[in-house]
């Protein structure tokens, strides 16, 4: 019994691991967090889907990922809005200290060197969704499924470097649609050689040209969804 007790208990130490890790957090260029601040894998902010996003006709937002996925997909082309940044800035409810440009991270953090590739610590798979990258009001990297199209540790995103030089802010948005309400994770780090330190992103353009669909029939091929910038955390002194 000791032995099938210490079994279990291995066990679901594991399955605990992985669900913490499912739970991410945008590790280069290095996010800076308030003093004491620990969650920094929790989503800073959840968007009602159905109020943000009408369901489409004939689909559901809680089924399985990929399903959801597809409806997401549906319901967001067929929206006004044209980012996935300019949609969570819209709909959002923010957690308590969250910010809708870093979530909880700094906008006056440690500046970072730009780096080759954005890293994540992980997309989990079964939190399916978009995400993207931005330096400042520009969009430099987007991806319909992230979970599905990047799924090493860490997940390595190959965003367009030239674009970001001179930028002040970073700032990195995901979205998991794997369960209602959905979930926004949002970190930013602000760039070294860029405006100083903590410049404000703008409020998301409404005029920006809208993307189209990716191909939801195939979950694993990667498409093109859409762009603008971040508002401010201040580091506390």
């Amino acid at each position: 019994m000791v032995a099938s007790f210490t079994t279990i208990s291995a066990l679901t130490i594991a399955v605990l691991a992985a669900s913490t890790k499912a739970h991410n957090q945008m590790t280069v260029p290095l996010a800076t967090w308030p003093e004491g601040f620990y969650n920094k894998n929790s989503p800073s902010g959840t968007i009602d889907a159905a109020a943000a996003l009408p369901i489409p006709q004939g689909m559901s937002y809680t089924t399985d990922s990929a399903s959801n996925v597809k409806a997401y997909w549906t319901a967001f082309n067929a929206s006004k809005y044209k980012t996935l940044k300019e949609f969570a800035w819209a709909t959002q409810k923010l957690e308590k200290g969250a910010s809708n440009e870093c979530g909880f991270s700094l906008v006056d953090g440690q500046p970072q060197e730009l780096p080759e590739m954005v890293e994540w610590d992980a997309f989990s798979y079964s939190h399916m969704g978009p995400c993207e990258v931005w330096c400042d009001d520009k969009r430099v990297f987007q991806n319909w499924n992230c979970g599905v199209d990047y799924t090493e540790t860490p997940a390595k995103l190959p965003y367009d470097k030239a674009s970001c030089e001179g930028a002040a802010v970073l700032s990195c948005y995901w979205i998991a649609v794997h369960t209602v309400p959905w979930q926004i994770y949002t970190n930013c780090a602000p760039i070294k050689g860029g405006g100083a330190g903590g410049s404000k992103p703008s409020t998301p353009a409404a005029d920006t040209p809208k993307q189209n669909t990716p191909d939801t029939d195939d979950t694993s091929t990667p498409a093109t969804p859409p762009a603008d910038k971040c508002a401010v955390r201040r580091r506390r002194h």
